[in-house]
């Protein structure tokens, strides 16, 4: 039988950890020079298009209410909250569902003495006023709106935000656009600095749909013209100079 010397044995030990350590830090050496060429950034190019497209409004949103002043808050309230009932009992009756009149906005705020701007004195009334913003299914509802509010005693237009049911093919339309301008823009500028356009390295929407709105006065016949609707779209593109 052999006996194998402590000093043979330590050295055994020590050639198998040598051994070990190489088979581990030898994949983290590999590992270090794929980050190390993976992680070099590539030049690019980087520009700005936009895009534009018109349609033809389909829906509306029209924002009216009613302006009271008394000599208490709780008339102003009382007066401006009577009319408003009227108002949208004659919304209703023109075919408008409960579901799309919707209150805006209610305030009721002291009216002090214009010739005591600090306001040392007690109020000289109050004023209250509801708006009312009604949803309507086609743009051609519009006038008939106004005009059956006014006669209910609505005495405040605010205005007509003109829309669409679907932006998403208007939107679609305008991106399409936008990135068609960015690639132009893109080669003419590759094009001056000598070098040859890539791919796309990423690319970003900046901007959106821009609705049309337009302004009423409570005291005139209602003739609302809704024009064109113009989705606009802006987009950065960066592109891989190849």
């Amino acid at each position: 039988m052999t006996t194998l010397r402590p000093s043979f044995i330590a050295g055994l030990a020590a050639v198998a950890a040598l051994a070990a350590g190489t088979l581990v830090l030898a994949p983290l050496l590999g590992s270090a020079r794929a980050q190390g060429t993976a992680g070099v950034e590539p030049r690019t190019i980087t520009v700005t298009g936009s895009g534009q497209v018109s349609a033809a409004p389909e829906i509306a949103t029209v924002r009216l209410g009613v302006q009271e002043r008394a000599s208490t808050a709780q008339d102003a309230l009382g007066a401006v909250s009577a009319k408003i009932e009227r108002v949208v009992a004659a919304l209703r009756a023109l075919g408008v569902p409960e579901a799309k009149i919707q209150t805006q906005s209610l305030n009721v705020y002291p009216v002090q003495d214009r010739s005591d701007p600090a306001g040392t004195t007690p109020p000289t009334s109050y004023q209250a006023s509801s708006i009312l913003a009604i949803e309507l299914d086609s743009v051609q509802q519009v006038g008939p709106t106004i005009d059956a509010a006014i006669q209910a005693g609505a005495n405040q237009v605010q205005g007509v935000q003109f829309g669409l049911r679907d932006e998403s093919a208007a939107r679609q339309r305008a991106i399409d656009a936008a990135v068609r301008q960015a690639r132009t823009e893109a080669q003419a500028l590759a094009g001056s600095l000598g070098v040859t356009l890539g791919a796309v390295h990423h690319s970003t929407v900046l901007g959106g749909a821009s609705p049309a709105v337009a302004m009423v006065r409570a005291d005139t016949a209602t003739a609302v013209q809704p024009g064109q609707i113009d989705v606009t779209v802006q987009v950065q593109v960066t592109f891989v100079i190849a």
